[in-house]
Parts: structure tokens; C-alpha cells; sequence
């Protein structure tokens, strides 16, 4: 697997469902030996897989939503979160908006 990027460049991540990110975020994009992509966003421990570096990034974006509805879902019923779980929310609250 080919590391593209890595550093301090920050990427906008297409959400599914209406809503969008107001900020953007540092990947690490990697290309597998069968020209498949994988994203990874690790301020919000999520990553995507796809054909091409577009259908991974969509992939990343409803998986990051997909979370982000669950763990709503789990503190509406006054469930407890993990720290890191915990933290990744409170970061994706911060920053998930309707569009």
C-alpha cells in the first residue's frame, strides 16, 4: 500500500443524509496495490474504501455520518460513551451541519 498524503493539508469530506462538515480535515490517503483507495481521517477515527479516490471519500463521508447518528442516538438514551468515543462526538457535534 502507497501512502499519497500525509501532513498538514485538510480536505473537504462530502456527508451524505444533508448535512456537510464546516471545517476540513487531515487525510491519509493510500493507494492498494489493485489501484483501490483507502481514506482515513484520524481526528475522527473513520476511514473509507473505494474504486477510485471520489467513491472513497463519499465512503469515508457516510461512514463518519453513520457514527455520528448511532452515537446520537446512544447519549439521547443517556448512555455513556467511551473517552475516545466521547471525544470523537463532541468533535464531530462541533462541526456537522445541516445544509
Amino acid at each position: 500500500m502507497k501512502t499519497l498524503t500525509a501532513g498538514t493539508t485538510c480536505y473537504e469530506i462530502p456527508l451524505t443524509k444533508g448535512l456537510h462538515l464546516d471545517r476540513g480535515y487531515p487525510l491519509v490517503i493510500m493507494e492498494n496495490w489493485d489501484n483501490s483507495f483507502v481514506v482515513e481521517c484520524p481526528a475522527l477515527d473513520e476511514y473509507g474504501y473505494g474504486r477510485t479516490l471520489d467513491s472513497a471519500m463519499f465512503d469515508l463521508g457516510s461512514s463518519i455520518v453513520d457514527l455520528w447518528i448511532v452515537l446520537r442516538r446512544m447519549t439521547k438514551r443517556h448512555r455513556n460513551l467511551g473517552g475516545s468515543l466521547a471525544r470523537v462526538f463532541d468533535e464531530m457535534n462541533g462541526h456537522i451541519k445541516k445544509l
